[in-house]
């Protein structure tokens, strides 16, 4: 019985200390993500600046 208690608390933490790193995890690849949006935007900016000063 007491046995029981002890292993669902140490899976308890396992399952957070997993959900823990899958966040971490998840954020880094997000953030990376969200800096070749960044880039992306930018280069299709100087692009477009390109387009419109050569038409004239």
């Amino acid at each position: 019985m007491k046995s029981d208690k002890v292993e669902e608390e140490i899976n308890r933490e396992l399952a957070l200390e997993i959900a823990s790193d899958t966040i971490q995890r998840n954020d880094f690849h997000l953030k990376m993500a969200n800096n070749r949006v960044k880039k992306a935007i930018k280069n299709l900016k100087k692009q477009q600046i390109k387009h419109t000063s050569t038409e004239y």
